[in-house]
């Protein structure tokens, strides 16, 4: 049989009798053990250093005349400090699900709640909850406005806003073809002036014959149309008694972008020999021809150098 130390004061029925176990009373009658848990009782074993130190304090205190609910308070305190107590306290399985959370140190489990966010669910302040309580159950929307441009026609719960179209003046929305001309600007395509620099050296005049047309530099890109033309000596041509220069586009005849310009000049500089007889038609992937013409062979070329530079536009 295991004596036991009563912890909280209990009111018993046994052998049909009122009987009250007091807090600190050892018990080792079993039937009255049993009895005092089925009423609520609590038991320690008496080998408990802290509870057992408790019981001549509270028997004292009992004599004094200390009212039981103390007496009861003094046993619990002991019994919470107890070392069965704090081997056996277990705060179990314990886990929350957000936004109820839970940390365990040692056997002490702490539940706490996060705060709302405005993605998460959770606690409601008190400036929420005042906020919340100032709105009327059928808050709406009841009023707006715009500044332009922006527009709100019936500015009431249930307005029609919009946007007023940007002028040279005013701003406001871009339209699909503005966008576009704006992403042209500074690209290959729309607007933009391009430049075609095209080097002629004195080992390609050498080669060619004269009045015979030949290619100079690179086809023209697709859908371009030619703003200028210039054509510049930058080494006076020697070997060559007289001779003159044309640029023109595909199967054009000779001088359709620059008429026939003297590039037989001691004076190295633009010679550019004026406007051709169709410098402006579009010439988009179109091949450019050069025509040199000399009072002898150009094979006679010792020395000289031409360059032709084109301007371009690309139309979308």
């Amino acid at each position: 049989m295991t004596t036991l130390i009563n912890i909280v004061a209990t009111s018993i029925i046994y052998y049909g009798q009122s009987v009250v176990v007091q807090a600190g009373d050892t018990v080792a009658d079993t039937t009255v053990q049993a009895a005092v848990e089925a009423n609520g009782g609590l038991f320690c074993q008496t080998t408990d250093a802290v509870v057992s130190a408790a019981i001549p304090i509270v028997q004292k205190l009992r004599t004094k005349g200390a009212n039981e609910a103390t007496l009861n308070q003094i046993m619990l305190s002991a019994f919470m400090a107890s070392a069965y107590t704090t081997a056996n306290s277990d705060p179990g399985s314990c886990a929350g699900t957000l936004p109820i959370t839970v940390s365990t140190i040692g056997n002490a489990a702490t539940v706490g709640i996060n705060a709302a966010t405005d993605a998460l669910p959770g606690s409601m302040s008190a400036a929420d909850k005042t906020k919340l309580d100032s709105m009327s159950a059928s808050a709406a929307v009841s009023a707006v406005s715009g500044t332009l441009p922006i527009t709100v026609a019936t500015g009431t719960s249930t307005p029609v806003i919009a946007i007023t179209a940007a002028t040279d003046a005013l701003p406001g929305s871009m339209s699909a073809a503005d966008k576009t001309k704006l992403d042209n600007i500074g690209t290959a395509t729309g607007a933009v002036v391009q430049h075609l620099h095209i080097d002629v050296p004195q080992a390609t005049i050498a080669a060619k014959s004269s009045g015979a047309a030949f290619a100079i530099g690179a086809a023209l890109p697709a859908n371009a149309r030619v703003v200028a033309c210039d054509l510049t000596v930058t080494t006076a041509l020697t070997g060559v008694t007289t001779a003159t220069a044309t640029v023109q586009g595909g199967t054009d005849t000779a001088g359709s972008l620059v008429a026939s310009a003297n590039v037989f000049t001691g004076t190295v500089g633009n010679v550019y020999g004026g406007t051709g007889s169709n410098p402006y038609a579009s010439r988009g992937s179109q091949q450019l021809y050069m025509t040199i013409t000399g009072g002898a062979a150009l094979s006679g070329v010792l020395a000289g150098d031409l360059d032709v530079d084109v301007f371009y536009t690309v139309q979308a």
